[in-house]
C-alpha cells in the first residue's frame, strides 16, 4: 500500500538526484528554482503542471489499470484530435519537449487477434501515488503487467467500464464515482473449499473474476467474466478450468457452498458479510454466443439440486444498456435505517416481504422434492418454475434494501 501522506506530487523541476523509492518518487519536486536565468519560462512550466483533466486521467487509469488510445479519447478528448491527446499523454509519460521529469504514465502496446498493434496506457508508481490522493483511498500497485496475450482481453473488458464512465457532451470523465464501484482482477480473490465425496478430501479453490462491479443503490455485486470466444463452453475433459461451465461450477461453490454448515454461512457471506446480492455475468461478443452460453447454463442448472445460481450471459452492448439505465438512475444510496418507511417506499411492509420469501422457499422446496423423486424413478426431471432465479434475486434485493432481517426466514433457506 502507499501511505496517504506520501501521495502528493508537485510538478516542478528539481536539482535533487533521482528518487529511488516509491515514497521518494511520490514526493519528488520538479521546481524551476530561483535562478532568474532559468531556461524554463513560466509559460512552459504552466504547461508541465498537472491539470484537472490530467488528474482525472490518472484516477481513471488507477481504476481500469489499462486503457487504449481510443478509450481515453472517448473519456477525455471527445471532439479533440488524436494528435492533441497523444502529445499530452506522451508528456505525462515523460516523453517529448514538455515532458514530466517524474512520469505518471507508461506506454505499452497490445496486439489484436487480427494482428494489429495499438497503444495501451498504464500508471507508473508515481502515478499510483498521485491517484491515491485523487481517489482518496488506499491503492494496491500491481506487481507486474499482464502478458501481451491478455492485454486485448483487458481492453475489451474495460469497454464496459468506459461506457459506465462516459461523460456528457462537452465534459470529460470523473474518476470518483458514487453510483458504482469497479475492482479489477488483481484486487479480488474469492477462496472456497470443494469436498470430494468419493475420496473424502477437501480441495482449496480460488475464483479470480475478471472484474467486480458493485451497485450500491440496489446492493448488487456482479462478478464479471469477459469471454473472448477462445475457450469452450462445456469442458471436453475433467478439470478444464477455462471452459465457461467450469467457471460457473466454481462460482456456484463460492456463492452457494457452505463455509460453516451449522451456522448456514456460505463462502460468499464470509467474504462479503454486507448481504448484497451476488450475480455472475458473462460478457460475450456475439448474440449467437450469448444464446449458446445461456442454453448451456440452463442445462447445467436443470441437472443440479440446490438454490439456483444467478448467472447469465449478455453481449457487451446488452450489458451496457442494462447497467447504464441503472447507473444513470442511481441518484442516491439507500437509507441506512431499516424502518417501515423504507419498506413502504418499495411497496412492501416487512410482513409482506416475509410472506413473499416464505412462498418462494416453499415453491422451490416442492420443486426440489419432485425433481428428486423423478431422478430416483429415472423419470424425466421437471424444470424449476419459470424465472425462479430472477424472483430469488428480486426478493434478495428487496430484503437488502429494507435493511431488516426477516426472523421467520431460516438462514439456510433457498
Amino acid at each position: 500500500m502507499i501511505e496517504t501522506s506520501g501521495a502528493r506530487v508537485v510538478e516542478d523541476k528539481s536539482s535533487k538526484p533521482p528518487a529511488r523509492t516509491l515514497r521518494d518518487r511520490a514526493l519528488c519536486v520538479h521546481a524551476s528554482g530561483s535562478n532568474p536565468a532559468s531556461a524554463t519560462s513560466k509559460s512552459t512550466l504552466s504547461r508541465t503542471r498537472l491539470t484537472n483533466k490530467d488528474r482525472e486521467i490518472i484516477g481513471v487509469l488507477a481504476i481500469a489499470r489499462y486503457l487504449s488510445n481510443q478509450q481515453l479519447q472517448r473519456l477525455f478528448y471527445s471532439g479533440r484530435t488524436a494528435r492533441t491527446m497523444s502529445k499530452r499523454l506522451r508528456s505525462l509519460a515523460g516523453e517529448g519537449p514538455r515532458k514530466f521529469i517524474g512520469p505518471y504514465l507508461r506506454r505499452l502496446s497490445y496486439r489484436t487477434l487480427e494482428g494489429r498493434y495499438f497503444d495501451l496506457w498504464a500508471l507508473t508508481a508515481a502515478g499510483y501515488a498521485s491517484a491515491q490522493a485523487i481517489l482518496e483511498t488506499p491503492l494496491k500497485i500491481p506487481r507486474a503487467d499482464v502478458g501481451a496475450a491478455f492485454r486485448e482481453h483487458m481492453v475489451t473488458l474495460n469497454e464496459l467500464l468506459v461506457a459506465l464512465l462516459a461523460p456528457t457532451p462537452g465534459t470529460y470523465a470523473r474518476a470518483k464515482e458514487t453510483r458504482f464501484r469497479w475492482m479489477t482482477s488483481d484486487l479480488v480473490r474469492l477462496p472456497w473449499k470443494q469436498y470430494l465425496q468419493k475420496s473424502g478430501r477437501e480441495l482449496e479453490r480460488v475464483v479470480f473474476p475478471d472484474a467486480v462491479l458493485e451497485l450500491p443503490q440496489s446492493r448488487r455485486r456482479l462478478f464479471l467474466e469477459c469471454e473472448m470466444g477462445t475457450h469452450s463452453i462445456v469442458a471436453t475433459a475433467d478439470q478444464k478450468a477455462g471452459s465457461t461451465l467450469s467457471k460457473v461450477e466454481n462460482y456456484s461453490g463460492f456463492i452457494r457452498g457452505f463455509a460453516d454448515s451449522v451456522k448456514g454461512e456460505t463462502f460468499y457471506a464470509r467474504k462479503y458479510p454486507d448481504g448484497w446480492t451476488p450475480e455472475v455475468l458473462f460478457l460475450v461478443r456475439t448474440t449467437a454466443r450469448v444464446q449458446s452460453v445461456n442454453e448451456a447454463i440452463a442445462r447445467w442448472r436443470a441437472a443440479r439440486l440446490g438454490t439456483p445460481l444467478a448467472v447469465r450471459a449478455l453481449t457487451f452492448d446488452q450489458a451496457r444498456d442494462e447497467l447504464l439505465s441503472h447507473v444513470r438512475g442511481a441518484t442516491s444510496a439507500p437509507h441506512a435505517s431499516g424502518d417501515i418507511g423504507t419498506s413502504a417506499q418499495l411497496g412492501l411492509f416487512p410482513k409482506e416481504l416475509a410472506a413473499l420469501r416464505e412462498f418462494y422457499n416453499a415453491t422451490v422446496l416442492a420443486s426440489k422434492a419432485a425433481r428428486a423423486r423423478a431422478r430416483a424413478r429415472r423419470e424425466p426431471i421437471p424444470e424449476y418454475p419459470p424465472r425462479t432465479e430472477e424472483v430469488q434475486a428480486l426478493i434478495e434485493r428487496l430484503q437488502a434494501a429494507a435493511r431488516r432481517p426477516l426472523d421467520c426466514v431460516p438462514r439456510n433457506s433457498p
